[in-house]
């Protein structure tokens, strides 16, 4: 299966240093409620909090706030 952009979705991350305030993820993450990035040795853990008023391309904006940090096993 390939994957499009149509498979992806802009979202806005809150109350994480280092890491951009908007990226693009899975749509499937979205559905999830919860999104795990690897940054650095670990990963940062958001959950869904609201949606913001629509963005650029007209679907609301998901706003992710920052839970919590783990580290990748050695």
């Amino acid at each position: 299966m390939t994957r499009t952009d149509d498979d992806n979705v802009q979202v806005e991350l809150v109350g994480c240093t280092g890491l951009g305030s908007h990226i693009s993820v899975d749509r499937a993450a979205v559905a999830e409620g919860r999104l795990k990035i690897q940054f650095g040795a670990g990963y940062e853990h958001f959950d869904l909090d609201h949606f913001d008023e629509p963005g650029g391309d007209g679907d609301p904006v998901p706003v992710f706030v920052w839970t919590d940090r783990t580290w990748i096993a050695e």
